[in-house]
């Protein structure tokens, strides 16, 4: 059909020329499309995010909305064969058919680059959060993570598929990434990468496809609270850990003035930690009505986890102080045989050393008093804070939930407060203890001597295993800084991936161009034809005229012989009459014959012109046949190519008609995702919050 078709319209020129110009156009277009589908299964945008959770999700609704648009272009150039059916197709409702293609596949890349983005702020925001709240004990809790899982996390994060665009998730990206897309590059904290039944239930989570109207949404926040819960769980489990480890060695290594001194830095530390809380208490109150009450719900939680972490501290300081005394009580005991064989002298000495060293601890144990009774001071401070911050959220009866974990933190403060109390007489009964002491402080002087070498012999110990943990904690520096490396090339490659999805929508664009002129160039031919077949009517009608005319003339020519021949009749009458009076008339004869052989000549002359009329004639009923034959056959190639058109146009007719399906089908999917989007956005906010 095609051939037939450029041996017929060989008389436009470039017709042909442009219809192979239009396969190889399309062929370039699906080639490229085909291409992009088999590069964005092993797309690095996808690989620069170190948890393959949301990568899995990002990776499955990308391809199969590549699959769809690519089903979508593929009915489009489809049927495409003959010219006619491609110009009609050009003409009326390729180019936007394409738009329209082109608009929905760059909605969908840019809503899962959000989607990509608001997953990458959120393990940005979870590792701060848990960084805060550690507040210097995250080391010892990073230890207990085991590199062996790590490096097999980091291997399947590599598996995850992506997308080379946009703008993601793409992403991914990405996706990717927006893939794709910035913006998700942050890397999961030490707690996501604890445990491989955590990923393997959290990749059951993220297989779902588009088609699951927003479930993937859904699966991806209840995997992070998931793991938010667990990397809360396993910090506090971390935090008990190192708080149980400090207190054991300050119990063995601390003793006598030592171990005050480290009760009073401690508690110089706890004080600072109050102090700051209460300066961002007062921060809060004048940011109150700036920000949103999901944010500072959160930040009032955090800030009174901080001071409920704090007040165990300081328990347990108490506590420590108290067991300090008994064992001091103990030691009392114990020396009080030794004491009998020392020199009076000698212990007259020492009890005023020991008299000027408990003077001392007297006075460092009022200044821990005052210390305590300010922590109690800030504890009610932040009681206040915490009961303006109940009344400021009463108010808003959107947040029921805050308003039951403020109360509840408020009634644990005042049990912090209960104890803080009973902590203080526990302190005045040691002090009581101590005072009593004084008069037993002699016994004590042998085995001072003993513990001080003990303790010397102890602090060493304690040093080593400072020196150990030092060199843990460098390893775990290292970790991070590779960490950071590894960061610093995932956002290269991410901007590189921006790059080339700027120059492929630069290269779209240009290929949308050429399109629409080879469309404008096939318009103008067909112009062309239409106004060629209109000549050739217009030839049509005029050779008819002509013929008509001819038809005229040689009636007219007809009727001259007609009349010729009665003439001749006449005249042979006469030659008759003329051959009866020949003897009568023989010098009129004469006169006769002369005009009889003229007449005869002319009479010649006029059969030769007339012969030449009647050859004439013939020669244009033949060619008056040929134009009709000719007109005949034009006729017929109208009639195939409207044939041809009608039936390519009801194909492209039922095609559109599908592809208006699968848009609306597509189109009221985008409208649920958004929903789903920002109903599950406000729900996440909530959950950060919890």
């Amino acid at each position: 059909m095609k051939f037939e078709l450029q041996s017929c319209y060989r008389c436009t020129g470039t017709r042909s020329e442009h219809l192979f110009l239009d396969d190889d156009f399309e062929a370039k277009m699906s080639k490229n499309l085909k291409k992009m589908e088999s590069t964005k299964s092993h797309s690095w945008w996808w690989d620069s995010h170190i948890c393959p959770k949301s990568s899995k999700l990002m990776a499955d609704g990308l391809e199969e909305m590549d699959r769809s648009v690519l089903r979508m272009l593929k009915l489009i150039e489809g049927d495409g064969d003959s010219f006619a059916k491609k110009a009609d197709m050009y003409y009326q409702k390729r180019p936007e058919l394409i738009s329209h293609v082109e608009d929905f596949y760059r909605m969908y890349r840019s809503l899962a680059e959000r989607y990509n983005h608001l997953t990458g702020e959120l393990r940005k925001n979870i590792p701060s959060e848990l960084q805060s709240q550690s507040s210097g004990l995250s080391d010892a809790g990073s230890e207990q993570s085991s590199p062996d899982r790590k490096f097999i996390r980091r291997k399947h994060s590599h598996r995850a598929a992506g997308f080379d665009f946009f703008l993601g998730s793409t992403g991914g990206g990405n996706n990717d990434p927006t893939q794709n897309v910035e913006d998700s590059s942050s890397a999961c904290s030490d707690s996501e990468l604890d445990s491989d039944d955590d990923s393997s239930s959290v990749n059951n989570y993220s297989v779902p496809t588009v088609n699951g109207d927003g479930e993937g949404l859904l699966r991806r926040i209840i995997e992070l609270e998931i793991e938010l819960r667990d990397s809360k769980e396993k910090l506090r489990v971390a935090e008990e850990g190192y708080k149980d480890a400090c207190n054991a060695k300050i119990t063995d290594t601390n003793k006598n003035n030592e171990i005050v001194a480290g009760y009073e830095e401690q508690l110089r530390i706890t004080n600072g930690k109050l102090k700051i809380a209460e300066g961002e208490i007062v921060r809060l109150k004048r940011e109150l009505g700036n920000y949103e009450s999901m944010k500072l719900a959160r930040n009032s939680q955090a800030q009174l986890e901080l001071a409920q972490k704090d007040i165990p501290m300081v328990e347990t300081e108490n506590q420590s102080g108290q067991g300090w005394s008994d064992d001091l009580n103990e030691q009392i005991a114990g020396l009080e045989v030794s004491v009998s064989a020392l020199d009076r002298g000698s212990l007259l000495d020492k009890l005023k050393i020991t008299s000027s060293r408990l003077r001392d601890k007297e006075d460092e144990i009022a200044r821990l008093k005052l210390e305590l009774d300010n922590t109690r001071s800030s504890v009610d401070g932040l009681e206040d804070a915490a009961r303006e911050k109940h009344e400021v959220l009463s108010e808003k009866s959107q947040e029921p939930e805050l308003l039951e974990r403020i109360t509840g933190l408020e009634a644990n403060l005042l049990s912090r407060s209960h104890d803080i109390e009973e902590l203080e007489q526990k302190l005045k009964m040691t002090e009581e203890s101590l005072q009593g002491s004084e008069k037993e402080i002699a016994r004590l002087v042998r085995e001072s001597h003993e513990a001080t070498s003990n303790m010397q012999v102890e602090l060493q110990a304690a040093h080593k295993d400072i020196a150990v943990q030092e060199v843990a904690l460098g390893s775990e520096r290292r970790q991070v800084s590779e960490l950071q490396e590894q960061i610093k090339k995932y956002k290269l490659d991410i901007s590189n991936l921006k790059e080339e999805l700027f120059h492929t929508a630069l290269n779209f664009s240009a290929e949308k161009e050429q399109l629409q002129a080879e469309i404008s160039k096939l318009t103008e031919e067909r112009a062309m034809l239409e106004v060629k077949l209109k000549e050739w009517e217009t030839r049509k009608l005029s050779l008819q005229e002509e013929i008509e005319q001819l038809k005229g003339t040689i009636a007219q020519r007809d009727d001259a012989v007609e009349a010729l021949d009665k003439d001749l009749d006449a005249l042979k009458l006469q030659y008759d009459m003329m051959v009866e009076e020949r003897d009568d008339q023989k010098t009129k004869m004469v006169m006769l014959m002369a005009e009889v052989s003229c007449k005869d000549n002319r009479i010649q002359k006029m059969d030769e012109h007339l012969n030449r009329l009647q050859k004439e004639q013939l020669e244009l009923i033949t060619g008056a046949e040929k134009g009709m034959k000719l007109v005949k056959k034009l006729e017929e190639e109208v009639e195939r190519q409207r044939v041809a058109i009608s039936t390519g146009a009801e194909e492209k007719r039922e095609a559109i008609r599908q592809l208006c399906f699968s848009l609306d089908h597509y189109r009221n999917r985008n409208q649920q995702l958004r929903q789903a989007f920002m109903g599950n956005h406000k729900r996440h906010h909530i959950v950060l919050a919890s």
